[in-house]
């Protein structure tokens, strides 16, 4: 008896996270809603053209990583509970239960993600499946690492003849060992996160937002005038104005994502995607507010 796989992609990425779209109708409501806000950004903030910019060009990415956000977090919630699991099986099986009755307890007893699966893993076996053949078709189903190499364990285990429960408390054991390496290494490098998000989200454009304004006061007093010379740091492209200190910003933004995904262990790609554009964006909001602040502060301000 065969079970069809996954074909992966995207979609794996929704069904994931249960949202009930396909791919391209998700994808084409990200980029709908970031064109509508964006507009009418502009529409309210003419003077503040890098919001909208911003805006249209992060938002979209964001939403459409939400699913990939959403399905890793279940990936976590899985290998967290995969230890209490297996040592909840081996006590069934050390019981005297067989192990369609031990899944069955457990499902009756515990609930998330990886409990989820298991009650398909059971359904599998009552339809005519092997153990083996159960946990091999939740390989194939499930999209997570650590579950994939424990099941593949106990499989192999099984089939050469091991004791079942004596393989569960033995993966129990080096789940629980990994899982708590992986918290240190989350634990150890939390700071660095902390320090480098704030840095280049919070910090760096309050101190741009002001300079900026600074300079308009500088170009004011020189020539006389009070409130009407363009800050010299402001770049005109096409009729738009952006400020040269908000584009330092957005460079520093990409280059701190990438810093974060080698600090986080992660893809480059993930990194670009979910901290630097996560962090343009609350940078440009920074940016814009404090340029309001230092021109409702300074006396001469524009």
């Amino acid at each position: 008896m065969e079970e069809k796989k996954d074909k992966g992609g995207y979609g794996r990425y929704l069904k994931g996270a249960r949202i009930g779209l396909s791919p391209l109708v998700w994808i084409v409501l990200s980029i709908a809603i970031a064109v509508f806000l964006s507009l009418s950004l502009l529409i309210l903030l003419p003077s503040r053209p890098g919001v909208s910019i911003v805006v249209v060009i992060t938002l979209p990415t964001l939403i459409i990583g939400l699913p990939i956000i959403m399905k890793e977090r279940r990936d976590i919630k899985i290998e967290e509970a995969v230890p209490d699991v297996f040592e909840e099986l081996a006590t069934s099986l050390r019981a005297g239960a067989t192990i369609e009755q031990a899944l069955l307890d457990l499902t009756k007893i515990q609930k998330g993600p990886l409990i989820d699966e298991l009650k398909i893993a059971l359904n599998d076996m009552e339809g005519g499946f092997s153990f083996e053949e159960s946990l091999e078709n939740l390989i194939s189903r499930v999209d997570v690492p650590l579950l994939k190499r424990v099941f593949k364990i106990v499989v192999d285990g099984r089939r050469a003849g091991g004791e079942l429960a004596e393989i569960l408390e033995a993966v129990a054991g080096d789940a629980r060992e990994m899982a708590r390496l992986q918290r240190e290494r989350v634990s150890k490098t939390l700071m660095y996160v902390i320090f480098i998000f704030a840095a280049g989200a919070i910090v760096a454009p309050i101190i741009f937002g002001f300079v900026s304004q600074i300079g308009s006061v500088i170009v004011n007093i020189t020539k006389g005038g009070h409130g009407t010379a363009a800050s010299p740091l402001d770049l005109s492209l096409g009729g738009i104005t952006i400020n040269l200190l908000w584009i330092y910003t957005m460079i520093e933004c990409f280059i701190s994502g990438i810093m974060l995904a080698f600090v986080r262990g992660a893809r480059i790609w993930k990194g670009i995607i979910f901290y630097s554009l996560s962090m343009a964006l609350i940078a440009t909001v920074v940016f814009e507010v404090s340029r309001m602040l230092a021109s409702n502060m300074l006396p001469t301000g524009v």
